[in-house]
Protein backbone atom coordinates (compact mmCIF):
# COMPACT_ATOMS: atom_id res chain seq x y z
CA UNK A 1 0.00 0.00 0.00
CA UNK A 2 2.90 2.52 0.76
CA UNK A 3 4.17 1.72 -2.50
CA UNK A 4 1.10 2.70 -4.37
CA UNK A 5 0.42 5.77 -2.80
CA UNK A 6 4.07 6.47 -3.22
CA UNK A 7 3.54 6.05 -6.96
CA UNK A 8 0.07 8.03 -7.09
CA UNK A 9 1.91 10.70 -5.59
CA UNK A 10 4.70 11.05 -8.00
CA UNK A 11 2.56 10.64 -11.04
CA UNK A 12 -0.08 13.56 -9.37
CA UNK A 13 3.12 15.69 -8.90
CA UNK A 14 3.96 14.96 -13.23
CA UNK A 15 0.49 16.79 -14.08
CA UNK A 16 1.59 20.51 -13.04
CA UNK A 17 5.65 20.04 -14.53
CA UNK A 18 4.02 18.12 -17.67
CA UNK A 19 2.19 21.62 -17.61
CA UNK A 20 4.82 23.86 -16.57
CA UNK A 21 7.16 22.41 -19.83
CA UNK A 22 4.19 22.39 -22.28
CA UNK A 23 4.09 26.48 -21.22
CA UNK A 24 7.21 26.80 -22.16
CA UNK A 25 7.47 24.90 -24.69
CA UNK A 26 4.47 26.80 -26.42
CA UNK A 27 6.07 29.91 -25.78
CA UNK A 28 9.82 29.54 -26.48
CA UNK A 29 8.52 28.29 -29.74
CA UNK A 30 6.60 31.70 -31.02
CA UNK A 31 9.89 33.56 -29.45
CA UNK A 32 12.20 32.20 -32.33
CA UNK A 33 12.04 34.12 -35.56
CA UNK A 34 10.10 33.89 -38.20
CA UNK A 35 6.60 32.17 -38.93
CA UNK A 36 4.71 29.67 -39.98
CA UNK A 37 3.41 30.77 -43.34
CA UNK A 38 6.65 32.54 -44.06
CA UNK A 39 7.52 30.25 -46.23
CA UNK A 40 4.95 30.20 -48.50
CA UNK A 41 5.79 30.15 -52.09
CA UNK A 42 3.42 33.23 -53.12
CA UNK A 43 3.58 35.53 -50.57
CA UNK A 44 -0.16 36.17 -49.16
CA UNK A 45 -1.86 39.28 -49.21
CA UNK A 46 -2.70 40.79 -45.98
CA UNK A 47 -6.15 39.84 -45.71
CA UNK A 48 -5.15 36.16 -46.35
CA UNK A 49 -2.29 36.15 -43.54
CA UNK A 50 -5.28 37.48 -41.40
CA UNK A 51 -7.34 34.60 -41.85
CA UNK A 52 -4.87 31.71 -41.48
CA UNK A 53 -4.37 34.08 -38.08
CA UNK A 54 -7.89 33.89 -36.76
CA UNK A 55 -8.09 30.37 -37.81
CA UNK A 56 -5.52 29.00 -35.97
CA UNK A 57 -5.57 31.80 -33.22
CA UNK A 58 -2.49 33.25 -34.04
CA UNK A 59 -4.18 36.55 -33.81
CA UNK A 60 -4.92 36.26 -30.09
CA UNK A 61 -2.34 36.83 -26.77
CA UNK A 62 -0.19 34.05 -26.52
CA UNK A 63 -1.93 33.18 -22.93
CA UNK A 64 -5.29 32.81 -24.35
CA UNK A 65 -3.40 30.76 -27.45
CA UNK A 66 -2.45 28.32 -24.52
CA UNK A 67 -5.75 28.15 -23.16
CA UNK A 68 -7.05 26.89 -26.33
CA UNK A 69 -3.99 24.63 -26.31
CA UNK A 70 -5.38 22.99 -23.11
CA UNK A 71 -8.64 23.04 -24.10
CA UNK A 72 -7.61 21.12 -27.17
CA UNK A 73 -5.71 18.62 -24.56
CA UNK A 74 -8.79 18.08 -22.48
CA UNK A 75 -10.38 17.08 -25.32
CA UNK A 76 -7.32 14.64 -26.78
CA UNK A 77 -6.50 16.95 -29.71
CA UNK A 78 -3.11 18.80 -29.80
CA UNK A 79 -4.45 21.06 -32.83
CA UNK A 80 -4.25 21.03 -36.53
CA UNK A 81 -0.92 21.02 -38.11
CA UNK A 82 0.03 24.38 -39.61
CA UNK A 83 2.27 22.84 -42.23
CA UNK A 84 0.68 19.34 -43.23
CA UNK A 85 -2.50 20.60 -44.61
CA UNK A 86 -5.96 18.80 -43.19
CA UNK A 87 -3.72 16.48 -40.91
CA UNK A 88 -4.16 17.16 -36.81
CA UNK A 89 -0.89 16.59 -34.79
CA UNK A 90 -2.67 13.95 -33.03
CA UNK A 91 -3.00 12.12 -36.45
CA UNK A 92 0.70 12.10 -37.07
CA UNK A 93 1.50 11.13 -33.86
CA UNK A 94 -0.17 8.13 -34.28
CA UNK A 95 0.70 7.55 -37.35
CA UNK A 96 4.79 8.32 -36.57
CA UNK A 97 5.34 7.24 -33.33
CA UNK A 98 4.61 3.19 -33.44
CA UNK A 99 7.64 3.86 -35.94
CA UNK A 100 9.91 5.44 -34.15
CA UNK A 101 8.73 3.18 -31.01
CA UNK A 102 9.55 0.01 -32.77
CA UNK A 103 13.06 1.27 -34.01
CA UNK A 104 13.89 2.67 -30.39
CA UNK A 105 12.79 -0.60 -28.89
CA UNK A 106 14.68 -2.76 -31.06
CA UNK A 107 17.69 -0.32 -30.67
CA UNK A 108 17.16 -0.40 -27.02
CA UNK A 109 17.81 -4.19 -27.12
CA UNK A 110 20.64 -4.39 -29.06
CA UNK A 111 22.16 -2.09 -26.86
CA UNK A 112 21.48 -3.60 -23.83
CA UNK A 113 22.03 -7.30 -25.57
CA UNK A 114 25.50 -6.18 -26.41
CA UNK A 115 26.60 -3.79 -23.81
CA UNK A 116 25.64 -5.42 -21.10
CA UNK A 117 27.50 -8.92 -21.44
CA UNK A 118 30.40 -6.67 -22.48
CA UNK A 119 30.62 -4.50 -19.25
CA UNK A 120 30.41 -7.51 -17.21
CA UNK A 121 33.00 -9.71 -18.85
CA UNK A 122 34.89 -6.91 -18.24
CA UNK A 123 34.23 -6.50 -14.81
CA UNK A 124 34.76 -10.18 -13.69
CA UNK A 125 38.18 -10.02 -15.69
CA UNK A 126 39.49 -6.67 -14.94
CA UNK A 127 42.92 -5.64 -15.47
CA UNK A 128 43.60 -8.51 -18.22
CA UNK A 129 43.75 -8.37 -21.90
CA UNK A 130 39.71 -9.12 -21.80
CA UNK A 131 38.75 -5.88 -19.94
CA UNK A 132 41.19 -3.57 -22.10
CA UNK A 133 39.65 -5.20 -25.25
CA UNK A 134 36.14 -5.20 -24.57
CA UNK A 135 36.69 -1.10 -22.76
CA UNK A 136 38.52 -0.25 -26.11
CA UNK A 137 35.51 -1.66 -27.95
CA UNK A 138 33.25 0.09 -26.15
CA UNK A 139 35.07 3.37 -26.26
CA UNK A 140 34.95 2.89 -30.03
CA UNK A 141 30.92 2.36 -30.27
CA UNK A 142 30.85 5.86 -28.13
CA UNK A 143 33.23 7.63 -30.63
CA UNK A 144 30.99 6.86 -33.35
CA UNK A 145 27.67 8.24 -33.18
CA UNK A 146 24.43 7.40 -35.32
CA UNK A 147 24.67 10.38 -37.35
CA UNK A 148 28.27 9.17 -38.68
CA UNK A 149 27.76 5.42 -38.22
CA UNK A 150 24.65 5.23 -40.77
CA UNK A 151 26.24 7.12 -43.81
CA UNK A 152 29.07 4.55 -43.56
CA UNK A 153 26.40 1.38 -42.93
CA UNK A 154 24.80 2.76 -46.49
CA UNK A 155 27.73 3.11 -48.34
CA UNK A 156 28.80 -0.12 -47.46
CA UNK A 157 26.21 -2.38 -46.87
CA UNK A 158 23.72 -0.74 -49.20
CA UNK A 159 25.51 0.77 -52.42
CA UNK A 160 28.71 -1.31 -52.36
CA UNK A 161 27.16 -4.65 -51.51
CA UNK A 162 23.58 -4.29 -51.87
CA UNK A 163 22.73 -5.79 -49.04
CA UNK A 164 20.31 -3.80 -47.30
CA UNK A 165 17.74 -0.81 -49.08
CA UNK A 166 19.48 2.58 -48.42
CA UNK A 167 16.42 3.97 -46.84
CA UNK A 168 12.23 4.47 -46.41
CA UNK A 169 10.81 1.56 -43.95
CA UNK A 170 8.92 -1.13 -44.61
CA UNK A 171 10.24 -4.51 -44.36
CA UNK A 172 12.83 -6.12 -42.00
CA UNK A 173 15.67 -5.16 -44.86
CA UNK A 174 15.01 -1.48 -43.76
CA UNK A 175 14.90 -2.07 -40.31
CA UNK A 176 18.64 -3.88 -39.91
CA UNK A 177 20.60 -0.26 -40.58
CA UNK A 178 18.80 2.14 -38.25
CA UNK A 179 18.51 -0.13 -35.58
CA UNK A 180 22.35 -1.09 -35.80
CA UNK A 181 23.30 2.58 -36.34
CA UNK A 182 21.66 3.69 -33.00
CA UNK A 183 22.02 0.49 -30.80
CA UNK A 184 26.30 0.36 -31.56
CA UNK A 185 26.50 3.92 -30.20
CA UNK A 186 24.17 3.13 -26.86
CA UNK A 187 25.86 -0.54 -26.53
CA UNK A 188 29.42 1.41 -25.53
CA UNK A 189 27.65 3.53 -22.74
CA UNK A 190 25.98 0.58 -21.52
CA UNK A 191 29.22 -1.37 -21.56
CA UNK A 192 30.62 1.17 -19.39
CA UNK A 193 28.23 1.40 -17.21
CA UNK A 194 27.38 -2.33 -16.81
CA UNK A 195 31.41 -2.23 -15.70
CA UNK A 196 31.52 0.27 -13.52
CA UNK A 197 28.34 -0.97 -12.09
CA UNK A 198 29.57 -5.19 -11.59
CA UNK A 199 33.34 -3.35 -10.43
CA UNK A 200 31.50 -1.51 -7.37
CA UNK A 201 29.64 -4.02 -6.67
CA UNK A 202 32.51 -6.80 -6.63
CA UNK A 203 34.39 -4.51 -3.99
CA UNK A 204 31.39 -4.57 -1.35
CA UNK A 205 31.27 -6.33 1.97
CA UNK A 206 28.22 -8.48 1.04
CA UNK A 207 30.45 -10.01 -1.78
CA UNK A 208 33.15 -10.45 0.77
CA UNK A 209 30.97 -11.89 2.62
CA UNK A 210 29.31 -14.41 0.21
CA UNK A 211 32.99 -15.46 -0.83
CA UNK A 212 34.18 -16.29 2.94
CA UNK A 213 30.98 -18.62 2.80
CA UNK A 214 32.55 -20.67 -0.07
CA UNK A 215 29.66 -19.84 -2.55
CA UNK A 216 30.25 -20.71 -6.22
CA UNK A 217 31.57 -17.87 -8.90
CA UNK A 218 28.43 -17.96 -10.96
CA UNK A 219 26.48 -17.47 -7.75
CA UNK A 220 28.46 -14.69 -6.60
CA UNK A 221 28.31 -12.97 -10.19
CA UNK A 222 25.17 -13.78 -11.27
CA UNK A 223 23.10 -13.95 -8.02
CA UNK A 224 24.17 -11.51 -6.23
CA UNK A 225 26.76 -9.00 -7.98
CA UNK A 226 24.68 -8.95 -11.40
CA UNK A 227 21.67 -7.29 -9.50
CA UNK A 228 23.43 -4.09 -8.19
CA UNK A 229 25.95 -3.97 -10.85
CA UNK A 230 23.13 -3.48 -13.21
CA UNK A 231 21.66 -0.18 -11.36
CA UNK A 232 23.77 2.21 -12.95
CA UNK A 233 22.26 0.57 -16.45
CA UNK A 234 18.62 0.87 -15.28
CA UNK A 235 19.22 4.54 -14.06
CA UNK A 236 20.40 5.71 -17.64
CA UNK A 237 17.61 3.68 -19.26
CA UNK A 238 14.78 5.75 -18.32
CA UNK A 239 16.19 8.88 -20.57
CA UNK A 240 17.89 6.51 -23.30
CA UNK A 241 14.55 4.76 -24.03
CA UNK A 242 12.37 7.69 -23.83
CA UNK A 243 15.11 9.22 -26.67
CA UNK A 244 15.12 6.07 -28.61
CA UNK A 245 11.17 5.69 -28.43
CA UNK A 246 10.99 9.06 -29.73
CA UNK A 247 13.54 8.08 -32.51
CA UNK A 248 16.91 9.43 -33.00
CA UNK A 249 15.97 12.82 -35.28
CA UNK A 250 18.84 12.44 -37.34
CA UNK A 251 19.07 9.27 -38.37
CA UNK A 252 15.52 8.78 -38.92
CA UNK A 253 16.11 11.88 -41.83
CA UNK A 254 19.16 9.76 -43.10
CA UNK A 255 17.28 6.84 -43.38
CA UNK A 256 14.04 8.75 -44.43
CA UNK A 257 11.91 6.65 -41.53
CA UNK A 258 8.41 8.24 -41.38
CA UNK A 259 8.86 8.54 -37.45
CA UNK A 260 7.90 11.35 -35.23
CA UNK A 261 11.57 12.42 -35.47
CA UNK A 262 11.15 13.65 -39.57
CA UNK A 263 8.14 15.29 -38.04
CA UNK A 264 10.15 17.32 -35.46
CA UNK A 265 12.84 18.19 -37.58
CA UNK A 266 10.57 19.63 -40.27
CA UNK A 267 8.35 21.62 -37.88
CA UNK A 268 10.95 22.81 -36.41
CA UNK A 269 12.09 23.91 -39.52
CA UNK A 270 9.17 25.63 -40.89
CA UNK A 271 7.68 26.91 -37.54
CA UNK A 272 4.83 24.79 -37.38
CA UNK A 273 3.96 25.47 -33.71
CA UNK A 274 0.93 22.86 -32.38
CA UNK A 275 3.36 20.63 -33.97
CA UNK A 276 5.97 21.10 -31.91
CA UNK A 277 4.88 21.78 -29.26
CA UNK A 278 3.05 18.35 -29.42
CA UNK A 279 5.91 16.25 -30.39
CA UNK A 280 7.53 18.03 -27.48
CA UNK A 281 4.73 17.23 -25.19
CA UNK A 282 5.64 13.61 -25.98
CA UNK A 283 8.74 13.50 -25.17
CA UNK A 284 8.38 14.81 -22.11
CA UNK A 285 5.33 12.57 -21.03
CA UNK A 286 7.12 9.91 -22.18
CA UNK A 287 10.57 10.85 -20.34
CA UNK A 288 8.71 11.64 -16.98
CA UNK A 289 6.92 8.26 -16.66
CA UNK A 290 9.95 6.51 -17.80
CA UNK A 291 12.11 7.37 -15.42
CA UNK A 292 9.10 7.15 -12.75
CA UNK A 293 9.38 3.36 -13.85
CA UNK A 294 13.35 3.16 -13.57
CA UNK A 295 12.46 4.68 -9.73
CA UNK A 296 9.95 1.66 -9.26
CA UNK A 297 12.04 -1.03 -10.57
CA UNK A 298 15.11 0.39 -8.89
CA UNK A 299 13.31 0.41 -5.10
CA UNK A 300 12.66 -3.71 -6.14
CA UNK A 301 16.44 -4.37 -7.32
CA UNK A 302 18.36 -2.33 -4.30
CA UNK A 303 16.39 -3.58 -1.36
CA UNK A 304 18.39 -0.25 0.60
CA UNK A 305 16.63 1.86 -1.47
CA UNK A 306 13.39 2.87 0.66
CA UNK A 307 10.76 4.64 -1.39
CA UNK A 308 9.86 8.02 0.20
Amino acid sequence: MERLNHIIKRILFLIPLILVISFLAFCLVRVAPGGPFDSERKPASKEIEKNLAARYHLDQPVWKQYLYFLNGIAHGDLGASLKYRNHTVTDIIKQGLPISMMLGLLSFGLALGIGVPLGFIAAIRKGTWVDYSATLLALAAICVPGFILSPMLILIFSIYLGIFPVALWGSFSHIVLPVFALGIYFSGRVARLTREGMITALQSDFIVTARAKGLSDFSIYFKHALRLGILPVLSYSGPLLADLLTGSFIVENIFQIPGIGVFMVNSSLNRDYTMVVGLALVYSILLLFLNLLVDILYSYLDPRIKLQ
